[in-house]
């Protein structure tokens, strides 16, 4: 999957929830947003430097203030690679959430923590920390929080080839999300179930749970909320053997993207559809999107962005095994990196020390 889960994913920097804004609140605000633009036009060093800043911000405006701007640098640091700083960030997080009085947001930052811990091959560590979380979000009461905890468990235990136990931990989650007001968790938790059930041996039940998220997916009014949904659907498709069929659904996805102007989201798509093109062997669909999707990023944030667009085509090669264009990928953002005078990522750093380039 290329996406942070709907339902777990703590938010982003431009997302961030500030709640009612004072002044301190809104200078916070304003410096997350700006970290939020400077990461999405491939400069790292820079968001971390405003995030910093918004740190000494919060400072003044309590713990779940501070804790709200540790949850950001701890994605940011996810995200250039840094798993380590990443866990210590969130980690910290949590505990200010605690100092708050927050336990929703406590328990969302530990479930956040629990995934990092996971990717760093701490997955008995992760099943612990969820365990409590579990246990604390009962207590609170309220079935999001407990559907969330539910979810996640079930991910740790797809991640660890558990896929029977993690379809129980999914459909707990489906059951008590029912009635939530967004559609997309439930279509994200029954493609974590349609994964899970496919991993178990069940292909016929995998494609049954697709075709209805497909089927709810385009009965959002919303053409950007559902092509976010379908798109979770087309990587699913690509989990469970059918990159034909991710193929088709992916091109309706950019379709509506285009059709909405959802910029952002359409050089994200266009990037996934180019990458199944090429797993699916067609080299002049893959070109003409890798195209489209580049001067979309370009558009968006200039040489900069182009760099970390051909950096995440270049790990979507790796994921699927194609080493060869995985290097040539990682070289041309590396490349476009230096030419736009923009540190390079540590994750494309040690993605090319593996590659030995």
């Amino acid at each position: 999957m290329r996406a942070t889960p709907i339902l777990y994913g703590t938010a982003k920097h431009g997302g961030v929830m500030f709640g009612q804004a004072g002044p301190v609140q809104s200078q916070v605000q304003n410096l997350v947003a700006t970290a939020g633009a400077q990461q999405a036009q491939g400069r790292p060093a820079g968001a971390l430097a405003t995030l910093q800043q918004a740190l000494a911000t919060a400072q003044a405006g309590g713990p779940a203030l501070v804790g709200q701007v540790m949850v950001a640098i701890a994605t940011l640091r996810a995200a250039t690679g840094d798993n380590g700083e990443a866990a210590s960030a969130m980690q910290q997080a949590a505990q200010f959430f605690g100092q708050a009085g927050d336990g929703p947001s406590e328990i969302r930052a530990q479930i956040e923590l629990a995934s990092l811990l996971a990717s760093s091959g701490q997955a008995d560590n992760a099943m612990g920390l969820l365990q409590r979380c579990l246990t604390a979000a009962s207590q609170l009461g309220g079935n999001q929080l407990v559907a969330e905890v539910h979810g996640a468990v079930g991910q740790l235990l797809l991640g660890m080839e558990q896929p029977q136990a993690a379809a129980q931990e999914f459909r707990t989650a489906l059951d008590l999300a029912t009635g939530l007001p967004s559609p997309l968790v439930a279509i994200q938790l029954r493609v974590f179930l349609a994964i899970a059930v496919f991993k178990s041996g069940d292909v016929s039940g995998a494609n049954s749970l697709l075709a209805e998220n497909a089927r709810r997916a385009r009965g959002i009014p919303d053409p950007t909320m559902s092509a976010m949904g379908l798109g979770a659907v087309s990587d699913a498709l690509r989990v469970i053997q059918r990159p034909l069929d991710a193929l088709t659904v992916g091109q309706e996805v950019v379709a509506k993207l285009r059709h909405a102007g959802a910029q952002p989201q359409l050089v994200q798509a266009t990037l996934a559809l180019a990458d199944i093109c090429a797993q699916v062997g067609r080299p002049a669909e893959f070109a003409q999107h890798k195209s489209e999707a580049l001067v979309g990023a370009n558009q968006l944030g200039g040489p900069a962005t182009v760099a970390s667009a051909l950096m995440q085509l270049g790990m979507m090669a790796m994921q699927r095994g194609d080493q060869i264009a995985a290097g040539d990928l990682l070289g041309q953002a590396r490349a476009q990196a230096v030419a736009a005078g923009v540190p390079q990522p540590l994750a494309l750093t040690q993605t090319l020390g593996q590659l030995g380039l």
